[in-house]
C-alpha cells in the first residue's frame, strides 16, 4: 500500500509467534520518525529468510525485551523451542531436551546457533526475559512474582537478565510503563549473509552502506544505491559494511545462459528514485497479496537481455543501454541526439558502426536480439513481445520469424 508520502512494508512474524493485533482491533495510523525506519526496515529484511544474516543478536543492552527470540526452522531444534516457549519455567536441563528429540546435546546447540545465533540455554534466556517483560508490563505484577513465573529462583536473577539482556532493572522497566527504550539499529556491525543459492534470480538493492557480492568465483563491489541481480544457480554470499543493509526488490524465475557471466554488474539508468524502490519492494514481498510489478519485470529483463550480440563502442553502449531500459519505446533520431548529446552525425556514425545504417533497421535489429535472448532465458513470448512494444503475440511472432527463420516458440536454449 502507497501512496505520496507512505510505503507500508509488511513481513511475517517468525513461525509460531502470535500476531499482535486481533481481528477486528482498530488500525491506527501515524508516522514513524528517526531510527525507528531503520528498524523496520530491518525487520522488513530479516523476514525474508534468504537475506538473513548468519546470527542474530545476541543479548545485550540493545536487546528488545517484548521481541521474542526467532524460532529455529530445524524440526528438532523447532520442538525443543517450542517445548521452552510452553513452559519457560521447566528446569530442563539441555540433555534432556536433547533426549527429547532424538538429537545429542551438541548438535541441539549447534543447530540452535546457525539459525538463532544463540545456544539452547541463550535462547530460553531471552524467552524467560521477554516473558517476565509482558508480565511486569500488567499493573500489580512484582519482580519477585515475574521472576517465578519465567522459572528463576528469586527476583535477584530476575534483575541480572534484565540488566544483562537491557540495560537496566525490572524496576526501571516497570516505572517506564512497559515501554521499551528504543533498540540500535540492525545491522551495526559487519554482516553478512550465509551462502546459498538461490532458486530464482534475487534483485537487491544497497539500502545503506556497501557490500561486497561474491556469485560463483566472482565477486564485486555495490556502493550504496546500486542494484544487482544474484543470478539463480550460483552459490552467492554478501558481506556488508558496517551499519550496512541490503534489501531485496524482487525475485523471478528464467534461466540465464553461461555467457552471461556469474556476477551481473550494478543496474545503471534506471531512473528510480529511493521512494520508488521502497514502494516496490514493499509490494513484491507483501506477505499477504505479493504483486508482480512491472519495474522489476522491466528491469529484469533489461538484465537478461546485457551480452545479446551486438557491437558495443562508447556511443553504441550508451544507446545500447538507454534502450535495454526500455526497448518499448522508438525514438527518432533528433530524441536519440538529445538524449544522448551528440550530433545527428555522431549518431549516424554509430549506427554504421552498428551495420544498420537506417534506424528503424536499428531498432527491429536489436529488438530481436533482446528477444532471442529472453526467449532462450525461458520468458515466455506474451511477456517478451509486451515488454518490446509490440501490440500483439502474432505480430512479435510474425517479425520474429522474419528476423531468424524459425518461431519464437522454436527459439533454441
Amino acid at each position: 500500500m502507497r501512496n505520496d508520502r507512505t510505503v507500508a512494508l509488511g513481513f511475517r512474524t517468525h513461525r509460531g509467534t502470535p500476531l499482535p493485533i486481533l481481528p477486528g482491533d482498530p488500525v491506527g495510523t501515524g508516522e514513524v520518525h528517526g531510527p525507528w525506519q531503520e528498524i523496520l526496515f530491518g525487520r522488513f529484511v530479516d523476514s525474508l529468510r534468504y537475506l538473513s544474516t548468519p546470527t542474530a543478536p545476541t543479548p545485550g543492552p540493545s536487546s528488545h525485551p517484548t521481541l521474542r527470540p526467532p524460532l529455529p526452522e530445524d524440526a528438532a531444534a523447532h520442538a525443543v523451542a517450542q517445548l521452552i516457549l510452553d513452559d519457560p519455567a521447566s528446569r530442563y536441563r539441555i540433555p534432556e531436551l536433547a533426549a527429547a528429540v532424538f538429537v545429542s546435546p551438541s548438535t541441539l546447540n549447534r543447530r540452535f546457533r546457525a539459525e538463532t545465533g544463540c545456544s539452547v540455554g541463550q535462547w530460553r534466556a531471552r524467552v524467560r526475559l521477554h516473558r517476565a517483560a509482558v508480565d511486569l508490563a500488567v499493573p500489580g505484577t512484582g519482580v519477585e512474582a515475574a521472576a517465578h513465573q519465567v522459572g528463576l529462583t528469586a527476583a535477584s536473577s530476575l534483575c541480572r537478565l534484565f540488566r544483562t539482556g537491557t540495560g537496566m532493572t525490572p524496576t526501571a522497566y516497570r516505572d517506564r510503563g512497559g515501554q521499551d527504550p528504543p533498540p540500535g539499529l540492525p545491522g551495526t556491525g559487519a554482516l553478512e549473509t550465509r551462502a546459498r543459492t538461490n532458486r530464482f534470480h534475487v534483485l537487491i538493492w544497497a539500502f545503506r552502506g556497501s557490500c561486497r557480492v561474491t556469485v560463483g568465483a566472482g565477486t564485486r563491489t555495490v556502493t550504496e544505491g546500486e542494484l544487482v541481480w544474484l543470478p539463480a544457480g550460483h552459490p552467492n554470499h554478501i558481506t556488508m559494511d558496517p551499519g550496512g543493509l541490503i534489501l531485496p526488490v524482487g525475485a523471478r524465475a528464467a534461466r540465464v545462459p553461461d555467457s552471461l557471466g556469474p556476477v551481473s554488474g550494478p543496474v545503471s539508468g534506471a531512473g528510480l528514485t529511493r521512494e520508488d524502490l521502497i514502494g516496490v519492494s514493499g509490494r513484491e514481498y507483501d506477505p499477504v497479496a505479493p504483486e508482480r510489478t512491472a519495474i522489476v519485470d522491466r528491469l529484469f529483463y533489461s538484465w537478461l537481455s546485457t551480452g545479446a550480440d551486438l557491437p558495443d563502442t562508447h556511443l553504441t553502449g550508451r544507446i545500447l543501454d538507454i534502450f535495454r531500459a526500455d526497448p518499448s519505446v522508438t525514438r527518432s533520431v533528433d530524441q536519440w541526439c538529445d538524449l544522448l548529446g551528440c550530433s545527428v552525425g555522431e549518431f549516424r556514425d554509430a549506427l554504421d558502426a552498428l551495420g544498420a545504417p537506417h534506424l528503424p533497421q536499428w531498432h527491429s535489429r536489436v529488438r530481436m536480439a533482446i528477444a532471442r535472448r529472453l526467449l532462450a532465458s525461458g520468458v515466455g513470448v506474451g511477456e517478451v513481445a509486451v515488454h518490446l512494444g509490440y501490440r500483439s503475440t502474432s505480430s512479435f511472432s510474425h517479425v520474429f520469424r522474419r528476423a531468424h527463420g524459425y518461431s519464437p516458440r522454436q527459439c533454441p536454449e
